[in-house]
């Protein structure tokens, strides 16, 4: 009997040993759960936080983006085709490549679909809001255990991480690669 508890016991500590490895190495900070509706604190309406752009469409296209990486950060696949949508008529034929990801993006219904074609949306996006940022700041943000280990970036307007690419699965599994600043 006590030969069985001891290997009950070993296992245990092995199952909890690895679920911290994972958790450390994908940058988790603590052992609490977090939602994904916690979106981190922004100031109260009518006050503007976080970065501003040059140009009200850049502008525009970027609260569209926010809306689909927050979508995706909750696992909302509806709402996520639906602000992709938004911010297609939002980049217009300004942009087609943005425009036609963003199109891509809302005519899926699959979440992690919608998520492959968001990480190809931000290689893409990346120099296009960088360009028009006329103050505040932008965190470059990666997960590297997203796509199979091969790792996925996303930019958001806080530092702290909510994962598009996991949701609630592993919520904060990220860190800040680069913070572009103007």
């Amino acid at each position: 009997m006590k030969m069985r508890q001891t290997a009950t016991n070993r296992i245990r500590i092995a199952c909890l040993a690895a679920a911290a490895g994972l958790l450390l190495s994908c940058g988790e900070k603590n052992s609490q759960t977090a939602t994904p509706a916690a979106e981190p604190e922004r100031a109260s309406a009518g006050v503007q936080t976080g970065p501003q752009f040059a140009d009200a469409p850049v502008s525009e296209a970027w609260n569209q983006y926010m809306h689909l990486r927050e979508s995706l950060v909750q696992t909302n696949a509806e709402g996520a085709a639906a602000a992709a949508k938004a911010l297609k008529e939002t980049l217009g034929d300004a942009e087609p490549e943005l425009g036609n990801l963003a199109a891509a993006i809302a005519n899926e219904a699959n979440v992690e679909a919608q998520r492959q074609l968001f990480s190809e949306f931000i290689s893409k996006s990346e120099a296009y809001f960088a360009a028009s940022l006329s103050s505040g700041t932008l965190y470059k943000q990666f997960c590297p255990m997203a796509f199979g280990n091969k790792g996925g970036y996303w930019l958001s307007d806080v530092a702290e991480i909510r994962n598009p690419y996991f949701g609630d699965k592993m919520l904060t599994c990220g860190t800040v690669a680069e913070t572009i600043v103007n």
